[in-house]
């Protein structure tokens, strides 16, 4: 599949400033980079929205405290690489909405893939009806 390069945010971006980004570029979820811009996990828009409705003095509040992490106790997010066969990735859509492809140390994010990316190049290819 071919994926445009991933549009990415820092974990001490402000949490009203991320929800802004993703409203402007119309994205549901970006993944999070340290300061070695190394993915350390991902927020979804419906979890950022929740968080400052129920409290609108989180808008500063660096989005590490709220990103789903891939080392705390938040959801565990399963490794997808461009190595990653299309079947694993069709049934790792049948749980998640977005797949964030990394290299296998999860070091840098290489892109972000959605089911409709995965129904769009099959279908490209002529494997689906």
């Amino acid at each position: 599949m071919q994926l445009s390069a991933a549009v990415t945010i820092r974990e001490t971006t402000p949490l009203a400033d991320a929800l802004d980004q993703m409203t402007e570029r119309e994205f549901s979820q970006l993944p999070v980079l340290d300061e070695h811009r190394k993915m350390t996990g991902f927020v979804y828009d419906a979890d950022l929205r929740a968080v400052l409705e129920s409290n609108p003095a989180a808008s500063a509040d660096p989005v590490k405290q709220w990103m789903n992490s891939f080392s705390g106790s938040r959801r565990r997010y399963q490794i997808i690489t461009p190595d990653t066969s299309l079947a694993e990735l069709a049934q790792f859509f049948e749980r998640h909405s977005a797949a964030f492809i990394t290299d296998v140390q999860r070091r840098w994010c290489l892109g972000v893939a959605t089911k409709y990316d995965l129904i769009r190049f099959l279908t490209g290819r002529g494997q689906m009806p």
